[in-house]
C-alpha cells in the first residue's frame, strides 16, 4: 500500500484538456479519475503512459517525411478499438504536433503523483524506433524505458536515460516527458549503494 505503478500502453486522446486512455471494448478512462481512484489505496502513484502511438503503417516514416493526416477512427482501430462518446473531437487529426493530438500536460491534485509521458504534450509517440537499422517490436518508448528501469537510481534519472535513448531511436523527434508532485526522490529498483570512504583502508607509500 505504499506505491502503485501503472504502467499504460495503448492509445490515448484529449478533449477539453482532459486526457482519456482508450480500451479494447470501446471505452475512455480519464487519466485524473484513474489517479484519484488509486490514490484510495496507496500514498505515491506512478503511471507511465506509452500513449498516443502512430500506427503501424506510419512507424517506419523516416526523419524529413511528411507525416499523414488520417481519420481518427482508423488511428484508434490499429488496436481494435472504436471512439464513441467523444463529439467534439475532429474527424481527422494531423501527426505533426498540432493542438489537440496526442495528451495534454495535467494538474496533479494530489503528492507523490509521478506521470510519465513517452511523448511531449500535444505529439504523438512512435510505433517503431526511426533510427536506420533499428529492427525491433516494440515502440522506442518501451525498449528504452525497460532498459532504464533496471538501473538502480532515482526515478528522475530513469526518466533521463530512458528520454536520452528514445531521442536517439526516433532521430530527435520524440521527446518523453514528465509531472510530478514528489517532494522527495522516487526509487523503483532500491537506492544506490553509497561509498563509505572512511572504510577504505589506504596502503602507505
Amino acid at each position: 500500500n505504499e506505491i502503485v505503478f501503472v504502467y499504460f500502453s495503448g492509445h490515448g486522446l484529449q478533449e477539453n484538456n482532459e486526457n482519456y486512455l482508450l480500451t479494447n471494448d470501446g471505452g475512455a478512462i480519464s487519466t485524473r479519475e484513474l489517479i484519484a481512484a488509486l490514490h484510495d489505496r496507496a500514498t505515491s502513484i506512478v503511471t507511465v503512459l506509452d500513449a498516443c502511438r502512430t500506427p503501424p503503417q506510419l512507424g517506419s516514416t523516416t526523419e524529413g517525411d511528411a507525416l499523414n493526416t488520417i481519420d481518427v477512427v482508423s488511428l484508434a482501430k490499429t488496436r481494435s478499438i472504436e471512439i464513441e462518446g467523444f463529439a467534439e473531437i475532429p474527424k481527422t487529426i494531423s501527426l505533426d504536433g498540432s493542438d489537440g493530438v496526442g495528451l495534454s500536460e495535467m494538474e496533479l491534485d494530489f503528492r507523490d503523483v509521478y506521470v510519465a509521458f513517452s511523448t511531449a504534450p500535444n505529439r504523438v509517440a512512435y510505433d517503431k524506433p526511426l533510427k536506420e537499422g533499428e529492427v525491433r517490436s516494440n515502440s522506442p518508448f518501451a525498449i528504452a524505458f525497460a532498459d532504464s528501469l533496471e538501473l538502480r537510481r532515482s526515478f528522475d534519472e530513469v526518466m533521463n536515460a530512458t528520454s536520452e535513448t528514445v531521442m536517439t531511436l526516433t532521430n530527435q523527434r520524440q521527446v518523453p516527458w514528465r509531472q510530478s508532485s514528489f517532494s522527495s526522490e522516487l526509487y523503483l529498483n532500491g537506492q544506490p549503494q553509497v561509498f563509505d570512504e572512511s572504510s577504505v583502508q589506504i596502503p602507505p607509500l
